[in-house]
Order: C-alpha cells, then structure tokens, then sequence
C-alpha cells in the first residue's frame, strides 16, 4: 500500500480528461473542480505561514472529508457508485471512517479485510461493504499505484466490484457498479489518490 506522493494525473480543471488506459479511452468526467482546488490551495497557503517546515499541504484536520468524497461522487456518477475513506492500519491519526452518499455502511470486519488485502500471503475474505458483498481478487501495481481489487460475489448485472488505495492516513475506496467501465473507475482511483497525497496530506 503506497502512501507516497505521485505524479498528479489532472490538472484540477473543469475539462480535465485522463484516458482510462495510456493512449485510450479518455475519461471524460474525471476533475476535480475549480472550487474546491482554490480552497485547498488556501488552506495550505495559509498553513505554510504558520508552521515551520511545512510540506505546503493542508493540514488534515481542516481536510473536509464528507464534502470531498461528496463532491467527487457527484462530479464522477458516470464512474462511480460510491467513495469512502477508511481508517489505515498502522498510523497514528488516521482518518474516521466517511462514507458517500451518507449513510452507505461499511463494517468493522469490512475496514479490517481491506487493510490487510494488500499483504501477500494474508487470507483473502468476503466483505460487505456499501451494500455488496466483495471478494478480494488482489493487488494491482502500474504507474507508481498499487491498488487492491475487490469483485461482487453477485452475478447480477449491477453487481460491480471496488478498489481500493492507501493515502497517509486512510485507505481510499472507490466502488463501481457492474454497469460501469472497470478500467475508467481504476484510472479514477488512482488520479484521485494523487490529489489526495499531493494536495491535502490526507
């Protein structure tokens, strides 16, 4: 689980498009908007003039997780079916457990299964996480990611599946449904991630 920075894989702007492989597809819903990266900026310009030896990202405690993970759902409903933040194992302040669209439960055994889904030689489970229930298919590891992969135990066809990265103090998680292109939510994940570690410290 890589928690380092990354190369930003957007421009943070409205028209941003990111191909869902190199050379491909483009990932037309892909951005972050113009809004919420000013706010981010200020916040980490105004915490640069207050601590010494600053990295130039936000501090997390002024990071608003619902309204991230909101927003981003919203802008991304075409690649997406929900977001969530879990706590990491392993580091000293992690982020609570956020979840959108509120109110989706992930479960305890659910936020363990998925820490440890990046070990090798751990036990892959079945968890219920936003509804599904998941299975752990493994790791992927491209571009400076390494993301695990979770698939419905569902044949349906709305069954999808979710994926899942480390930020510095949480575990991001992107899920699909089974209507939606897996490779375009992969790219999401991965281009969110960087924004995460680059431009909030979360």
């Amino acid at each position: 689980m890589n928690g380092s920075s990354h190369g930003c894989a957007s421009s943070l702007q409205d028209d941003a498009e990111v191909g869902a492989d190199a050379g491909s597809t483009d990932l037309e819903g892909y951005h972050l908007n113009d809004a919420l990266a000013d706010r981010c900026r200020e916040d980490a310009s105004q915490m640069d003039g207050e601590q010494e030896g600053t990295t130039g990202n936000i501090c997390s405690d002024s990071f608003d997780a619902q309204g991230f993970l909101d927003e981003m759902c919203r802008r991304n409903a075409s690649f997406c079916s929900a977001l969530a933040l879990i706590p990491r194992d392993g580091c000293e302040d992690p982020l609570p457990l956020t979840v959108s669209p509120a109110g989706q439960s992930i479960t305890s055994e659910a936020v363990e299964a998925v820490n440890t889904a990046f070990f090798a030689g751990e036990e892959k489970s079945t968890i219920e996480a936003a509804g599904r229930f998941l299975h752990a298919e493994g790791c992927i590891e491209e571009e400076g990611h390494f993301v695990a992969e979770f698939k419905s135990t569902s044949d349906s066809e709305a069954s999808g599946g979710a994926f899942a990265e480390g930020t510095r103090r949480a575990v991001f998680l992107l899920f699909y449904d089974g209507t939606m292109d897996r490779a375009k939510a992969l790219q999401l994940i991965k281009g969110l991630q960087d924004y995460l570690v680059e431009e909030t410290g979360v």
